[in-house]
């Protein structure tokens, strides 16, 4: 494993973490694959470790193998990356604390885990190509929302067809119409309800 070079944990997160208003440490913390796929870089808060090294499936679960450095700036934050670790593998931190005692901890920061009862976490990626880059450039008209039916859910999954005065709402606030018209077709409702 090398060190700061390949941190997914910065200088800023550091300021962040430090003073308590890190809004994103999900980002910076845990194990994260590299954006090719290949390797990883973790990083874990162990403010109270003598030594942290991250096992997995890839180094045969050899706490030698990958061992974590801590940060110089006092954070407790441990940090490396290795080359070898890959997307659907097992891993977990194990820690040496001060006394010596021995942990192997599962990623609170993981983006998978595996099922009970076994406790490791998996390495993943939440990038996904989804395939729609045609659909969602497309000039496509959107129907006029008055001419669809449309329903809203209630308690229970029955639905309820929407009022004609919710539609309108709808358009409204969507910016099918202007306020204007909003305004003359709000007050044409109103006047048909009061006649009924």
């Amino acid at each position: 494993m090398s060190g700061s070079s390949d941190s997914i944990f910065g200088d800023t997160d550091a300021y962040l973490f430090g003073e308590g208003t890190h809004a994103r440490l999900h980002d910076h913390l845990g194990g994260r694959l590299a954006a090719d796929g290949l390797g990883a870089s973790f990083a874990v808060w162990a403010p109270n470790a003598r030594s942290v090294s991250v096992i997995g499936d890839w180094n045969g679960w050899d706490p030698r193998a990958d061992p974590l450095a801590v940060r110089a700036d006092r954070t407790g934050v441990w940090e490396g990356r290795s080359a070898q670790a890959r997307q659907g593998q097992a891993y977990k931190f194990r820690i040496v604390a001060d006394g010596g005692r021995v942990l192997e901890k599962a990623d609170p920061l993981a983006l998978l885990a595996e099922a009970p009862p076994a406790t490791a976490s998996r390495l993943w990626s939440l990038d996904h190509d989804w395939g729609d880059g045609d659909w969602m450039l497309a000039d496509v008209e959107q129907p006029d929302a008055g001419a669809r039916h449309l329903t809203a859910p209630l308690v229970g999954g029955e639905f309820a067809e929407l009022s004609p005065e919710m539609i309108l709402r709808e358009r409204y606030a969507r910016g099918d119409i202007e306020l204007d018209q909003f305004e003359r077709e709000m007050a044409a409702l109103l006047q048909r309800e009061r006649t009924n």
